[in-house]
């Protein structure tokens, strides 16, 4: 496994951007639910429940 690059600023109270090798993503959200469009054009919506480590993350196709 190589070393990777990721560095993640935050816009506004909902908004992050994040920088990596493979160029810019932005994600929008709160703790229980994120929308985010990464580098590559895929887009993810993410439902957390917080303290617990919980995650469903679900890749959303395009049709």
């Amino acid at each position: 496994m190589g070393f990777q690059f990721r560095k993640q600023k935050k816009i506004g109270k909902y908004g992050r951007v994040n920088m990596s090798k493979s160029g810019l993503g932005f994600g929008v959200g709160n703790k229980w639910i994120r929308m985010t469009h990464s580098a590559s054009g895929r887009k993810y919506i993410t439902l957390n429940v917080p303290g617990t480590g919980l995650h469903f993350t679900k890749h959303l196709k395009k049709k």
